[in-house]
């Protein structure tokens, strides 16, 4: 006869136990079996909730018991009788856990056996979940690092009983909440000196990643409350005024939390964004070098002809590639600084899809104007690569005076006539939205009531890289609420660069 130590199993005989453990994964296999078939179709939803808490229930307690068995595992170095190295590495290799899954494992046995006796038999008895079961023992550790080791039994002990009790009724969050207001009592100077680590630790840090950034970050509790604070009011304005897409209106009404989360956190970056704009349109963030922090794209007329596109300058990472389509939409609405340059008059060249250059209309700007980069105009391979790399430069004339494409009377006279987005079923309100020109301000488009109209951000997203066509109305004038018509483009063919050909 063998026992186990203090232990909820105390005194129970082994051949029992393992009877009783067999018991439970036959009626575990019996009972999917059960499900595999039809059975659940035809419970009611009460039933069906019913059936699922219980099973939730009992995968509780099962857990609590492969923890209690692994806490004794380890404390024996059992493992290694089968030659494993660890008890973690043996979980992995006989029970199937991850990596991660069975170093966790093993330590909250561990810490169950060794710091939080009384939170052990709760869990056993199926008194608390094992949501509470991490918290407690993996957070009242964490806040009771600076707590002298004379006194650091009675204190664990003490926010350990204040865990349990609030575990018992309420949720895993409540018992984190209640974990963290006790150690501040048990412990200021810590509770302080986390709060000064955590202030120092906060960063942001932007990885490229196709198309964009990706953003990983930590932030204090206060930084955290005045961003989140600030998207909730930008989201909040949205809806109060009516402006949220239908795609929004969608997600955030949709029947599961996670759509839900999902779309929010779509708005968050979103939020992100518009503030940013604001900042940089507003010229809060002051001067430098006698003007605004501003966005620069950077233009060439021939590599947006030969379908190239342009280059976004970001800070700390300098140029990123973005296509044709996106450089039509940015210098829809945008300040442009216009440079006049020069080089060794070029032979003529085809353009995209085979048109031909052609010159510029009266009144426009023209290749030159804003050719702010260089190509070789050579036709060889190497002349290729250093366009697209972008490994060239030209000799500048002149640099024009800066100005916008949708001056004031042309912005007030497009929100007057379009109201909101044009874009079907959008509703956005004018200031969120952006002058489009219908025909390109850089294909010769006249920057005028009848070439333009508002569109939100997102949807001039979609015109431009989404391929929509915006075309005028028979029998509508431009200064006429429907003048445009916005439908979808077939798909694109895509372009081969000539460098494959040579």
């Amino acid at each position: 006869m063998r026992s186990t130590s203090s232990s909820a199993l105390a005194l129970v005989p082994v051949a029992p136990v393992l009877d009783a453990a067999q018991v439970v994964g036959e009626a575990v296999s019996a009972l999917a079996g059960v499900v595999e078939g039809d059975s659940l179709v035809a419970l009611s939803s009460v039933d069906l909730l019913e059936l699922t808490a219980v099973l939730h229930r009992v995968a509780d307690r099962v857990t609590a018991l492969a923890v209690e068995a692994t806490g004794h595992l380890h404390g024996r170095d059992a493992a290694r009788v089968e030659g494993f190295t660890s008890t973690s590495r043996w979980l992995e290799v006989r029970a199937g856990l991850a990596p991660g899954a069975a170093t966790a494992t093993v330590a909250r046995g561990e810490a169950l056996h060794r710091d939080f006796g009384a939170t052990r038999l709760a869990w056993l008895a199926g008194a608390i979940s094992e949501g509470a079961v991490r918290e407690i023992t993996t957070a009242i550790p964490r806040r009771l690092r600076g707590v002298p080791a004379d006194l650091l039994d009675a204190e664990r002990a003490r926010i350990e009983t204040v865990a349990l009790a609030v575990a018992a009724t309420r949720s895993v969050r409540e018992v984190r909440h209640a974990i963290t207001r006790v150690a501040i009592l048990t412990d200021p100077d810590g509770a302080d000196a986390a709060v000064l680590a955590a202030q120092e630790a906060q960063f942001l840090r932007f990885t490229p990643a196709p198309h964009g950034m990706d953003v990983r970050g930590f932030l204090s509790t206060e930084s955290a409350a005045a961003v989140l604070t600030a998207f909730d009011q930008h989201v909040d304005s949205l809806h109060r005024t009516g402006t949220l897409t239908r795609e929004d209106r969608a997600g955030l009404d949709a029947p599961t939390p996670g759509l839900r989360a999902w779309r929010r956190e779509h708005l968050n970056a979103r939020a992100l964004t518009d503030l940013a704009t604001r900042l940089l349109d507003g010229g809060d963030l002051g001067r430098r070098h006698d003007q605004r922090p501003h966005v620069t794209v950077t233009v060439h007329a021939d590599d947006h002809h030969d379908g190239l596109g342009a280059v976004v300058r970001l800070h700390g990472f300098g140029p990123v590639p973005v296509p044709t389509t996106s450089t039509d939409r940015i210098l829809c609405d945008a300040e442009i600084h216009p440079v006049l340059t020069t080089t060794q008059s070029p032979p003529p060249r085809a353009g995209r899809e085979g048109h031909e250059h052609t010159p510029a209309p009266v009144g426009t700007i023209t290749n030159s104007d804003f050719d702010v980069d260089t190509i070789l105009d050579t036709d060889d391979n190497e002349s290729w690569v250093r366009r697209l790399l972008g490994q060239h430069g030209r000799h500048v004339l002149d640099v024009g005076r800066s100005f916008r494409t949708a001056p004031p009377k042309i912005r007030r006279a497009l929100e007057i006539r379009d109201q909101h987005c044009t874009f079907p079923d959008c509703r956005i309100d004018p200031s969120r939205c952006e002058a489009h020109h219908v025909q390109h301000w850089q294909h010769g488009g006249a920057t005028s009531l009848a070439n333009m109209t508002l569109l939100c951000p997102g949807h001039h997203h979609l015109v431009h890289e989404g391929r929509w066509s915006i075309t005028a109305r028979d029998g509508h004038d431009p200064g006429h609420p429907d003048h445009w018509a916005i439908t979808p483009l077939p798909p694109r063919e895509p372009d081969r660069c000539p460098c494959l050909d040579m």
